[in-house]
């Protein structure tokens, strides 16, 4: 099965099933696997990296999205962690988010149930 995403240059193949839905919000169901676990959720943002725009310090994560995440368990997949990506997935508990650029959008096998995609 493979699924493309408008406006996406990249697309993913599996041999297992696909289950993708054009999402406005999020209810609680969603973020439950159907082994009644929390699901492991991978999203896809723009840049994971920190860079620097016109002398300003530009970080992957707001302070405001951080302190929203504080209560919660998440990863920030850059240059230091990249070569241990997939194993991080395995070994963090269960309803972690991790944040991810367009870099792993392919020859990644992360253990997430779901995938966000924003723009």
């Amino acid at each position: 099965m493979s699924a493309t995403f408008p406006g996406v240059p990249w697309s993913i193949t599996t041999t297992n099933p696909i289950k993708s839905q054009l999402i406005t919000g999020f209810k609680d169901d969603m973020l439950v696997a159907a082994d009644g676990e929390p699901k492991n959720i991978a999203i896809f943002i723009r840049e994971t990296e920190t860079r620097t725009v016109k002398g300003k310090v530009l970080e992957p994560l707001t302070e405001e999205q951080k302190k929203l995440l504080a209560p919660y368990s998440y990863v920030v997949f850059d240059k230091s962690n990249a070569g241990a990506a997939e194993g991080i997935t395995r070994g963090m508990p269960r309803g972690t988010l991790f944040f991810v650029s367009p870099i792993y959008g392919r020859g990644f096998t992360f253990f997430i149930q779901a995938t966000i995609l924003t723009n």
